[in-house]
């Protein structure tokens, strides 16, 4: 299995070959925006960052790299997750999937480090506990039609129910699902209603646990084709 570093790298030098403000005195910090994108601000600082985004094309074009970041990171660890089902305990060999998984690791916290150094940001993405207590979102996250579109992500063994919501490309809220027992639904007519051919959509899922916490996914987006 190869890594795609030369996508990576493509992103990174699209990023910096991009001319930014000379002034951004009035630009969301950096930990703001990671905040924002992990749906991690309250409502009025969400609206705010929104409302500026829209009008700030140095922001924009920071939200849109970080987004294609985490899509990255999405499938490195849908990758890890194969790896580790596959692999055989209690032997001294190393099977195929611990070679997967010994390459995917290093990327993962690759992307990371990128983020994190592009953005000058003092928060560290980390993800603490075992690979299951991180929601990964699966499907969708390219173009497909309304009929092809399901909605699937990571399981997480320990919640009682998941809630999904669904934004616009303003990031303004759309739809907020009722309580969701299983890690995957498909789309109510009330919501295939309200989505338009041609135009992209971002989502995130919420799980509840037993224990009263909760857990956030990152944002992903989809697009609707024409």
């Amino acid at each position: 299995m190869k890594i795609n570093r030369l996508a990576v790298m493509k992103l990174f030098r699209s990023f910096i070959a991009t001319p930014l403000l000379l002034s951004r005195n009035r630009c969301p910090t950096p930990e703001a925006i990671l905040r924002y994108l992990r749906a991690k601000t309250s409502r009025r600082e969400r609206k705010k960052i929104t409302s500026h985004i829209s009008r700030c094309s140095s922001c924009a074009r920071e939200v849109d790299f970080i987004l294609r970041i985490f899509r990255e990171e999405n499938k490195l660890f849908q990758r890890l997750g194969t790896a580790m089902e596959t692999a055989k305990p209690n032997t001294f060999s190393h099977p195929p999937a611990w070679k997967y998984a010994a390459v995917l690791i290093p990327a993962i916290l690759l992307i990371s480090l990128t983020i994190t150094f592009l953005l000058k940001t003092s928060e560290r993405i980390q993800f603490r506990g075992k690979l299951n207590s991180y929601i990964t979102l699966e499907q969708p996250i390219n173009k497909m039609t309304p009929e092809e579109i399901k909605f699937r992500w990571s399981e997480v063994p320990t919640s009682e129910y998941y809630v999904l919501e669904i934004f616009d490309k303003t990031l303004y809220p759309l739809w907020q699902s009722n309580k969701i027992i299983k890690n995957k639904t498909s789309p109510p007519m009330e919501l295939l209603n309200r989505l338009c051919r041609g135009e992209s959509y971002f989502w995130m899922v919420t799980a509840f646990l037993s224990d009263g916490t909760k857990i956030e996914s990152s944002l992903a987006d989809f697009t609707v084709k024409k």
